[in-house]
């Protein structure tokens, strides 16, 4: 899918992992929570074996070639539904140039579609933080708020 130079597609982690490295970093920093106590350290390893796997599947943004934006889903069959293939979202990120452009309703749907149409998927979920909602987009592409997940660090700062 092409839109004013942007481009979006699913691509292998293993070929944007360097490029979204820095982006993974500002994401982390305007949304995590627990900062003082757990920091960014992603397993790519198990990023990697997963979608070698089959069972991790990434939606890239693109503009001018650089990496803009993108959605990373785990999918797997529910455990209560058995016959069902769910897509959990892991991350989700848009540069903040390209928020409220209309470019997350096209990734957000160019996904879904892969996922529906290459992979069975049957159900998706899309988790966001509280103090970062985006509900009105999920609303728009016809999501229902489902869940509520409460957190508490309960560990030692490391």
């Amino acid at each position: 899918m092409i839109s004013n130079k942007i481009e979006i597609k699913e691509e292998n982690i293993k070929n944007f992992l360097d490029e979204m490295k820095p982006i993974l970093s500002l994401h982390w920093d305007e949304v995590a929570v627990h900062k003082g106590s757990i920091k960014l350290n992603p397993d790519y390893e198990k990023y990697l074996q997963l979608e070698e796997d089959g069972s991790l599947k990434s939606f890239i943004a693109r503009k001018d070639g650089e990496v803009i934006g993108y959605a990373v889903f785990l999918l797997a069959n529910n455990l209560h539904y058995s016959d069902h293939i769910y897509a959990h979202n892991d991350v989700v990120y848009l540069e903040k140039s390209h928020r409220g452009s209309g470019l997350a309703v096209e990734l957000f749907k160019y996904s879904e579609s892969v996922l529906k149409e290459s992979y069975s998927v049957d159900v998706v979920n899309v988790s966001m933080k509280v103090a970062f909602p985006f509900d009105d987009l999920m609303e728009h592409l016809g999501f229902d708020c489902i869940e509520r997940t409460y957190s508490k660090f309960i560990g030692e700062a490391k």
